[in-house]
């Protein structure tokens, strides 16, 4: 998904298109993936909950964060705000699973 990002913002339109692909097909696949964790943690319904409300948080995240780029990088920096928070996303989460490990 990060490297989709990444493609997204480099100049040629082919690779625009590529990295739309490549980050729809990451974001499909992390789906069902964090479920599987989820559900070998947590009953059902407390699994589902979780995913619910962290769905939930992040659409209300990105629906604060686009008009505040816009209005202050401008829209040409809505691509690499994207990509700068799905690699602090990957940072916290890595560290998250090295904390839970210990």
């Amino acid at each position: 998904m990060v490297v989709g990002l990444a493609l997204m913002c480099v100049q040629p339109l082919a690779l625009f298109y590529l990295g739309c692909a490549l980050t729809s097909f990451g974001a499909a696949m992390a789906t069902p993936g964090y479920q599987l964790l989820l559900n070998d943690k947590l009953s059902t319904g407390k699994g589902s909950g979780v995913i619910a409300t962290s769905h939930t948080l992040g659409y209300g995240l990105s629906a604060l964060m686009v008009p505040a780029v816009a209005k202050f990088y401008g829209e040409s920096q809505l691509i690499a705000a994207a990509l700068a928070m799905a690699v602090l996303l990957g940072g916290v989460s890595g560290w998250l699973w090295r904390r839970r490990e210990k």
